[in-house]
């Protein structure tokens, strides 16, 4: 829409030019966008922030009970859930997971490795139960405060790295530090070094045999 004027020009058919001056004020037209800062609310005075009461001894231990009493609940919840599923595979007549050969290639190698008499390129419920009795036993043991600890943290009340914070960097990560990792990790060097000996162990009786043929071609 063109800006109103207050001379209005009649264009004749005649005529041999036109005003522009609406169309380039519509092409070249830049909005100004500026930053309205909002209204300041006024709060309900220093009553608005009331600072929580300085925890009590009492109140530690009575949190600290809350605590260890839900996860006795959440043990005894999982308990039950294990149970109902165990019985209802049982009922199904079992479960079993087929992997496949060129996506679950690891998985199955490892399978090889626990159960050599087990066909590996499935996962039944019986293994899997294996697999999480077997992590269940060789989990580390849980972190216990001990009275070395206690006269630590009296001799120093000012210490701040419990937990790991007084690690370097990189050592708390999960793959290293969680105590989940029972296995340690592979040395991929030595892996390295060892496989390439079985592979040539195994291409022995081939490279030889390559060899007779070669010296006695006839």
């Amino acid at each position: 829409m063109a800006r109103k004027k207050e001379d209005l020009t009649f264009i004749t058919p005649d005529a041999v030019g036109h005003d522009f001056e609406d169309d380039d004020y519509i092409l070249n037209y830049k909005p100004v966008i500026e930053f309205v800062e909002p209204d300041i609310q006024p709060d309900d005075g220093d009553d608005f922030f009331e600072p929580e009461p300085p925890a009590t001894l009492d109140s530690l231990r009575t949190r600290t009970a809350n605590v260890i009493e839900g996860y006795k609940a959440i043990k005894k919840l999982t308990d039950l859930a294990q149970e109902r599923i165990d019985q209802r595979v049982a009922a199904a007549g079992g479960l079993e997971m087929i992997l496949d050969p060129n996506v679950d290639s690891h998985v199955i190698e490892a399978l090889k490795r626990k159960f050599p008499d087990e066909d590996p390129t499935k996962i039944t419920y019986d293994m899997y139960r294996n697999c999480l009795d077997a992590q269940r036993r060789n989990q580390p043991d849980l972190p216990v405060v001990t009275g070395e600890d206690i006269r630590a943290a009296k001799a120093d009340p000012y210490r701040t790295d419990f937990g790991g914070l007084g690690n370097t960097g990189g050592q708390n990560r999960a793959e290293i530090s969680s105590p989940a990792n029972m296995v340690k990790p592979i040395n991929i060097s030595s892996f390295q070094t060892t496989v390439v000996k079985k592979l040539f162990e195994m291409l022995t009786p081939l490279i030889s045999t390559l060899v007779l043929d070669l010296m006695n071609p006839f």
